[in-house]
């Protein structure tokens, strides 16, 4: 079974987002229910760009090609952020994309997963607007 199977695909919807994705699960649980994902997964699209089995094999369009030595001839402001608990972008992935791309701005948030627009809104929207103003 790869991961874009359907009997796959039904049961990895089963596990609660916040226990793959989150620091703190409870983030994503509103009144005893699951808090749905902020942006609906489209399946087609995914796994066209990570290959049939792209949550274990990455392969397919996202899997052929490699800009990282190019990141550092980028001119535009950039922004790179991470959260510590991470389970899918591992913090040691985000931190080596700042040694691709030394000219970026680079923040780690200590108390986030996959999410810290969820779980740290209030660290993570004013780094983002000064960001933007300083543009």
């Amino acid at each position: 079974m790869v991961s874009s199977d359907p009997l796959h695909q039904d049961i990895y919807g089963r596990v609660p987002y916040g226990f793959l994705y989150a620091y703190n699960p409870e983030n994503f649980v509103s009144r005893g229910k699951r808090k749905a994902y902020p942006n609906p997964l489209n399946a087609t699209l995914y796994y066209q760009m990570v290959g049939k089995d792209g949550d274990f094999v990455l392969s397919s369009d996202i899997g052929s090609f490699d800009y990282r030595d190019k990141l550092k001839d980028l001119k535009m402001p950039i922004l790179i952020y991470a959260g510590r608990y991470d389970r899918v972008a591992v913090p040691r992935m985000e931190v080596e994309y700042k040694t691709y791309c030394p000219q970026a701005q680079f923040v780690m948030f200590e108390k986030s997963g996959h999410n810290p627009q969820v779980e740290e809104p209030t660290k993570l929207f004013p780094i983002i607007l000064d960001f933007m103003k300083r543009q």
